[in-house]
């Protein structure tokens, strides 16, 4: 199971980082991509965002239409929550017949374990949201505030996912 820090069991493993199908900036998880790619002896990442532009960092965003001969050979795979709202986690998941770990991550994973028993997906690595912060954040938000105005105010967490077998 993925223990508090994913880094430690990456180590010599093919790893998938899955961005968001969107344009943006998607710094934060280019950073961490870079660090990956440190850690293991191969990283790729999906994004269309930047599928154009041919990525930024160590490692290059690779093009979508190669996600079906790359991913099932993948044992550790890192899929935006995002994928959730945009429709692409069914395909991704059913091309990920070989991971053995399968971690949401980003402030759009919802947090809800149960809710991916019956799935490959084997870890959520989100945020909560401090209530003693709710009225301020729905003032943000009603002005279009975004995560950046945002950050303060969550509780970054790991959660295991329990399989139904």
């Amino acid at each position: 199971m993925v223990a508090g820090d994913l880094a430690d069991d990456l180590v010599d493993r093919p790893v998938v980082q899955v961005q968001p199908v969107r344009a943006g900036a998607h710094v934060l998880e280019h950073r961490v991509a870079d660090q990956l790619a440190g850690l293991s002896s191969q990283v790729y990442i999906f994004d269309k965002g930047l599928e154009v532009s041919g990525g930024e960092g160590a490692v290059k965003v690779l093009d979508m239409s190669q996600q079906a001969e790359i991913l099932p050979r993948c044992d550790l795979m890192i899929i935006s929550g995002t994928t959730l709202i945009n429709g692409s986690i069914d395909q991704l998941l059913a091309w990920c017949s070989n991971a053995r770990e399968i971690v949401l991550v980003g402030s759009s994973t919802p947090m809800l374990a149960d809710a991916f028993a019956d799935t490959k997906v084997t870890a959520l690595a989100g945020s909560l949201w401090d209530p003693e912060y709710k009225d301020e954040m729905f003032k943000i938000l009603s002005l279009s505030g975004g995560i950046s105005h945002l950050k303060r105010m969550m509780i970054k967490k790991l959660v295991p996912v329990v399989q139904n077998d």
